[in-house]
């Protein structure tokens, strides 16, 4: 017998696609492959090297919080801060009968104070008008053969081969050690009104040898 038509109702219409989508066999996406051959090796390091660029970047990206910082201040702050003195290192003894002697004068550190406070380095040339205030250093050592006495250290400013300045301190030591004598100079003890050498220096007294002082020498210049 003859088969009866197939129907082409809506209802019909749905069964069939409902059944061809459950015969139908699933598409798989296709699966990410890992370069082989001589360049897999470069191509990785390419990639890693990539993506370690891209993570910098988005770091550098980040807004990144600035600290506050002091007042500002016209005032000799041109040249860095200088570094914080370092601890004095204890002076060993020598085992050596102990006799009298000459104590020894270190380097003589000199440096500039800005408007707020801070110590710089001492810079080579001062401008005439903005003379700053001086603060020098000086470490005075009894060595561990030398016996107690007591020394004294002279320290002098002089301006263009004039005195302006001038301090004696005394340096008294009960065992061997070390010292260190501050001086601070006022600015209008370094002044002057034409361009002119600065020096500080520093002399031990005897039984020191005379004349073996430190020094430091920077110019005072007019602007003109």
């Amino acid at each position: 017998p003859t088969p009866a038509p197939k129907k082409n109702s809506i209802d019909d219409l749905l069964e069939d696609a409902a059944k061809s989508a459950i015969e139908k066999p699933k598409e798989e996406a296709p699966k990410a492959v890992a370069p082989k051959g001589p360049d897999a090796k470069q191509i990785l390091i390419e990639k890693a090297r990539k993506d370690k660029e891209a993570k910098k970047a988005a770091e550098a990206a980040k807004v990144v919080p600035v600290a506050p910082t002091g007042p500002a201040t016209d005032d000799n702050d041109g040249t860095q801060a200088a570094a914080a003195p370092t601890i004095l290192a204890a002076v060993q003894a020598t085992g050596k009968p102990r006799k009298k002697g000459p104590y020894e004068l270190g380097p003589l550190d000199c440096r500039v104070l800005d408007g707020a406070g801070i110590e710089r380095l001492m810079p080579k040339r001062v401008t005439a008008g903005e003379e700053p205030d001086v603060l020098c250093r000086i470490i005075v050592t009894q060595p561990g053969e030398v016996l107690p006495e007591e020394h004294s250290v002279f320290f002098s400013v002089t301006v263009g081969g004039k005195e302006t300045y001038k301090e004696s301190r005394k340096v008294r030591m009960s065992s061997i050690g070390r010292r260190a004598m501050v001086f601070v100079v006022p600015a209008d003890k370094i002044a002057s009104e034409e361009t002119a050498p600065v020096r500080l220096q520093a002399v031990l007294s005897a039984p020191a040898t005379p004349g073996g002082g430190q020094a430091k020498q920077f110019t005072v210049e007019t602007i003109d």
